[in-house]
């Protein structure tokens, strides 16, 4: 008889109980024998080395046989030997068809080295591989909020639903947590929450037929005007304000921008009179993009807009109409060029402004022959003023709250600036 028997790779010794379906025999059961290093064998025998398992079986005998479990720091890699017996040799335990030709067949359980991989609400838990690629996801579906545990370099994407994890060399746990990852803060309405992003949201305010307007983080608001809106989720925290109207006052937006640029002008002043009567209701100056925002009952108006480089005559909207709801308007300036220069219309550097006492004034060279101060309606102020080298320091502690205009003459010529007091 010719004998096969193959040289084990590792040597691990485990002591398990397992149970196996049985599997039949026919003929002479002592004709061949199976011998299998660091596994199992149905109906077989464990030596006492604890090292590998033996049995005899009759020709064409399919035996059900597994490798032991991994130690820890490895994973099962393949059988080697009399291969082309079993029916997967890629497999921790398999099936053997006892061949007639063959006395004595071996099969030698390899391992390689791999950690363990923990998944909690989620699938793809395993032994692997340093470096090799594991796809997860997570049992949250649009409810997933981020994966915790070990993550900090092994996770393609914490935010992710479905991902990746590249094993390290060691056994790592990761979490997948319920709650989307991003916030949604609805202030005086519903619709407060985590929500992944692209989620359509409902939100609707507190205030029904009251209701005014939406703002804050509006650009992914539906419908600004309306109480029962959506909001399609950004990937980022957002907070909303629902706006009660107030007494019977309406929003209205005026953007002042630069008429040649179209740019935004971030430090012009806009006054609001009621049209006819030139009654000042309202002063502001622009935030940053140009914008600013004010509350006035229906009627009519006429805004005027000032900033330092730009033409002093004021640029108006002529008779606007505020109406229940939120109306937009623009206002563009001419920049000053040199022909004003030239005319005598010069700018001049005023800062801080808006000032609350103090004033100081930039000045070109030359004996300052006047200083005048108007208020937006051109009426006179009387200041307090004194010269340190090239700077002008007006005392306006004693000015109401307001926008002002300052001429100062030099060389017969004028050079003039708009400042607030708060």
């Amino acid at each position: 008889m010719k004998s096969v028997i193959v040289k084990s790779v590792f040597v691990f010794i485990l002591c398990i109980n397992l149970s196996f379906e049985s599997f039949s025999q026919s003929g002479d059961t002592s004709k061949h024998v199976l011998i299998t290093n660091y596994g199992w064998i149905t109906g077989g025998n464990l030596d006492t080395s604890g090292t590998f398992s033996t049995a005899n079986f009759a020709t064409n005998a399919k035996v059900h046989i597994c490798a032991f479990n991994p130690l820890a720091g490895t994973i099962f890699f393949k059988w080697t030997g009399d291969i082309s017996y079993i029916k997967n040799a890629d497999t921790i335990c398999t099936t053997v068809t006892i061949p007639e030709d063959i006395d004595t067949i071996t099969l030698t359980a390899t391992y390689k080295t791999g950690y363990i991989l923990t998944v909690i609400n989620g699938s793809g838990s395993g032994t692997y591989e340093p470096g090799e690629k594991i796809t997860i996801v997570s049992d949250f579906g649009t409810n997933f909020k981020d994966w915790i545990g070990n993550v900090q370099e092994d996770v393609a994407d914490t935010l992710a639903d479905t991902t990746t994890v590249t094993m390290p060399a060691t056994d790592i746990t990761i979490e997948a947590e319920e709650g989307a990852p991003y916030s949604l803060t609805v202030n005086n309405g519903s619709g407060s929450g985590w929500y992944s992003a692209g989620t359509i949201v409902p939100v609707v305010s507190n205030y029904g037929a009251d209701f005014m307007v939406w703002r804050g983080d509006i650009q992914d608001v539906a419908n600004t005007l309306s109480n029962s809106t959506t909001v399609t989720m950004p990937a980022a925290d957002i907070t909303i304000d629902a706006i009660k109207a107030q007494n019977n006052l309406y929003i209205v937006n005026i953007n002042v921008s630069d008429v040649t640029s179209f740019e935004n002008i971030s430090d012009a002043i806009v006054t609001i009179f009621v049209s006819g009567v030139d009654t000042l209701v309202a002063i502001d100056s622009t935030d940053g993009n140009g914008n600013m925002e004010f509350l006035l009952p229906a009627g009519t108006y006429i805004a005027n807009a000032t900033a330092n480089g730009y033409e002093n005559e004021p640029n108006a909207i002529p008779d606007f109409n505020v109406t229940p709801g939120v109306s937009d308007f623009y206002i563009y300036m001419q920049p000053c060029d040199i022909s004003l220069k030239e005319n005598g219309l010069n700018i001049l550097s005023v800062y801080p402004n808006p000032t609350k006492d103090k004033l100081n004034i930039g000045l070109p060279e030359g004996q300052v022959q006047e200083v005048i101060v108007t208020d937006i309606l051109g009426k006179p102020e009387e200041v307090r003023n004194v010269t340190e080298n090239n700077l002008l320091i007006l005392d306006v502690s004693d000015l109401t709250k307001g926008l002002y205009n300052i001429t100062i003459i030099i060389k017969d010529k004028s050079y003039r600036a708009l400042f607030v007091v708060e």
